[in-house]
């Protein structure tokens, strides 16, 4: 739901929006704030609150859209084979964002890339892919 009304807002091209503290969503953020999609976030304890700050170039945010794969009920695993092969076919621009007992919580798809290029026959198996951001 959070990321449904982050993707919203976006769309309305409102400078920040307000979502729910989860400890899924404040990973998600940081995600987004170390590629520069958001300026940053604020979390207000007391409401458990989280104000999201979008980056804007030209009266445009930044932030482009968001597609969302894996849902609960609907989870979507992809193996790193799978996985370089899709990313092929993409927007320069675009992250994915993977969560996997190997990253030990989400990563996304450069960070990702670069882990298990090592050790991909060994360590990794499969992810789940959560989102994409352009």
């Amino acid at each position: 739901m959070s990321i449904a009304i982050i993707n919203a807002a976006v769309a309305r091209n409102v400078p920040y929006c307000t979502v729910k503290k989860t400890a899924d969503v404040v990973c998600f953020l940081h995600i987004l704030r170390r590629h520069h999609f958001i300026y940053g976030f604020a979390c207000d304890d007391v409401s458990e609150k989280i104000f999201v700050y979008f980056r804007f170039h030209k009266f445009r945010s930044i932030f482009q859209g968001l597609r969302v794969f894996s849902r609960p009920g609907h989870r979507r695993f992809i193996t790193y084979t799978d996985f370089a092969n899709y990313t092929k076919n993409t927007h320069p621009g675009q992250i994915f964002i993977l969560n996997s007992t190997y990253s030990r919580g989400y990563a996304s798809s450069d960070n990702f890339m670069a882990l298990n290029k090592s050790f991909m026959d060994s360590k990794f198996k499969s992810g789940e892919l959560l989102a994409t951001v352009w």
